[in-house]
This record gives C-alpha cells, sequence and structure tokens, in this order.
C-alpha cells in the first residue's frame, strides 16, 4: 500500500532560447496549506511554454495543449526529460526553482520515492527529499546542491479529462498489477523506429495525477542518475565557461570566431551560434553556481548571466544551462530559460 502526503495551496512551441535571446503514485491524500509568493499576473510572449519573466503561473499547462500531447503522443526521438518545458530542467537547483518560483506546491511520497511539485510540473531531487522545514523537507539539505535529476508532468486533472485528452486508454490496470500500486490508465506509442512506449497515467480515487512515459525496457528516460562533482572539476568547469563567454561576447562585437573553438562541430551549441546575432552583445556578470555530472559522459554547468545588446531596450538576466562532454571539455548544448529585465 502506498501513501502520500501533500501540501496544497489554493490556487507554445517548446523551443529553447540561446544566451542573449529574451526581448507517483499514491492512494490516499492528506492536504496541508502551504504558503507561496505571489507573482503579478502577465501576458504570454509566444506560445504556451514560452514566456519571458519568471511567474508561478509559468508552471501551469493543460492537459489538452498540443504542446502538452506531443510530448507523450507525438514521440519522434529519444527523450531526455518525461516533461520538457522552458522553465524546470535537470540539472537545476532547488534554490534557483524556488527563489523564481515559490515553495513547492506538494510533496509525493510513493514506493518510488519522493517527487516535488511546482504547478504542473514534478521533479525528484539528487537528496530526495527537498530542502527547508516544510512537510518532508529536511533542514540539514543544501538547496544548492539539491539537484534536478527528473522533471515529469503532473496533470491533477480527473480521469475523464485524461480520456478526453488521450482518447480511451489501451487498459485499465488495478493497483495489484502495477508498479505504482495504484490504478493506472495504459497508453501506448510507437516512436520514430518502431520503439514502443507506454504512457502511464498514475490514478488517485479518479484523479490523475502524475503521467509517466517509458520505453520498452521500463526507463523514463535515456539519462542515468547522476552527481554532484567535486570542487576541483567544479573549478575546471568555471573555467570553460568563463572563457566561452569571453568569445560569446568577441563574437558578437568584432566577429572573432574564437568561441567556435569550444563547442562540438555540428552540435546544438554551434546552431545556437549561427543562427541568431547580437549586434554589441556585452556581458555584464557571469556567476557559475553548480555543476552536475549525469553519469552518461557529459555534465551540465548552471550559471546566471548579465547581458544587454542593440536589439534589447534593458538589460536582461537569464538562467543558462550549459552540457558539456566530460571526456574533452566540449560544450554541447546551452540553453537560457526564465529570461528577465534586471
Amino acid at each position: 500500500m502506498t501513501s502520500i502526503i501533500a501540501l496544497l495551496t489554493a490556487c507554445d512551441d517548446n523551443e529553447r532560447e540561446p544566451i542573449g535571446l529574451g526581448d507517483d503514485e499514491t492512494e490516499t491524500s492528506e492536504e496541508v496549506e502551504s504558503d507561496n509568493s505571489e507573482s503579478e499576473d502577465k501576458e504570454p510572449e509566444d506560445d504556451v511554454l514560452e514566456v519571458a519573466d519568471p511567474d508561478e503561473e509559468d508552471l501551469l499547462f493543460d492537459i489538452t495543449d498540443e504542446t502538452i500531447l506531443d510530448q507523450f503522443v507525438d514521440i519522434t526521438e529519444p527523450f531526455e526529460m518525461q516533461f520538457e518545458n522552458n522553465f524546470i530542467q535537470k540539472g537545476m537547483n532547488q534554490e534557483n526553482i524556488e527563489q523564481r518560483y515559490g515553495t513547492y506546491d506538494l510533496v509525493l511520497m510513493t514506493n518510488d520515492g519522493i517527487t516535488v511539485v511546482y504547478g504542473n510540473i514534478a521533479v525528484k531531487y539528487i537528496h530526495g527529499n527537498p530542502a527547508g522545514e516544510g512537510l518532508l523537507g529536511d533542514p540539514t539539505i543544501d538547496p544548492v546542491t539539491n539537484i534536478v535529476t527528473e522533471v515529469f508532468y503532473f496533470a491533477d486533472v480527473p480521469q475523464e479529462e485524461v480520456i478526453e485528452a488521450f482518447g480511451e486508454p489501451v487498459q485499465q490496470v488495478p493497483s495489484a498489477e502495477t508498479k505504482s500500486g495504484q490504478e493506472e490508465l495504459h497508453y501506448m506509442y510507437t516512436g520514430n523506429e518502431g520503439e514502443t512506449y507506454t504512457v502511464r497515467a498514475i490514478m488517485n480515487d479518479g484523479h490523475v495525477d502524475m503521467i509517466v512515459r517509458e520505453d520498452e525496457a521500463g526507463n523514463y528516460s535515456t539519462s542515468s542518475d547522476g552527481e554532484n562533482v567535486d570542487e576541483a572539476t567544479f573549478e575546471t568547469y568555471t573555467e570553460v565557461i568563463e572563457t566561452f563567454m569571453a568569445d560569446y561576447e568577441a563574437y558578437y562585437q568584432n566577429d572573432d570566431e574564437s568561441v567556435f573553438e569550444h563547442v562540438r562541430p555540428g552540435s546544438q551549441a554551434q546552431q545556437n551560434l549561427t543562427r541568431v546575432n547580437y549586434e554589441n552583445y556585452e556581458l555584464h556578470d557571469l556567476s557559475v553556481n553548480f555543476s552536475f555530472d549525469h553519469n552518461d559522459g557529459t555534465v551540465t554547468v548552471n550559471t546566471n548571466v548579465y547581458f544587454d545588446h542593440d536589439g534589447l531596450d534593458n538589460r536582461q538576466n537569464a538562467s543558462i544551462i550549459f552540457t558539456l562532454d566530460k571526456s574533452n571539455l566540449e560544450i554541447i548544448d546551452f540553453s537560457a530559460f526564465s529570461v528577465q529585465d534586471y
């Protein structure tokens, strides 16, 4: 028998931005109120998943939206995260998330460990529990080192809404036959190479909480669990990012192409450099916050960048996540999230 402890409040194209772009499983539940910081309402700039300024409403996603459904139904490539979004990513830490979006709304304690919920996004942290004094929070955990290792979609809708969005399930599996120990709706989909994926809508008394996607081997994603890096390694990664950003600035100021020496040819990082033109880009400040080894040959480095260029009305701050190849320190990808004026 599984159980859930919940802290509740009353409560799009998924394109990532290069730097500078910005003009489970339960049976019973107990509800406890939790205070979240308030944010000003605002209009989204583009599609559902594309919003510039940090706001709690950024983390709310309608299950009927095509950008959500496509992640589960139209599977065209191996997935790095259960739920791709522009706000909470693998490799981020709890401090960074909660400075922008406030304290978590909900904690699920299940057979699969602890999952922490922010709006419609559920995450697993490397330390298991969230840091802090709240229910299931651990005050001995440093939120800076509490890294997100997996990101899920938390539907929080009645069973009928899932069926309306996804259609009738292939099967409705009783709790005695599921991993979660909960009744589940199962959907089956085929990827572009003929591989089979199972989408599990995990129910709690007729209400769907998490929607989990698995491959044929029952894996959540292609990335394995990882660990924080030691101090000496962190200093190495910091030097790589600092050098890259200095050359990044020089590239957009005077066409110095030294920046390409740091990125893998043909990678997403190289595409990011060539698809935009930030005339007179100026880097005002850079902080490298932490790095995380995924134990799959890659490491992510989390940073904050303060910058401006001729295309902006105001200086901006962005949270940037870099992905590096551990073997040669080439930058494979970099993406900007939660871009805002300062």
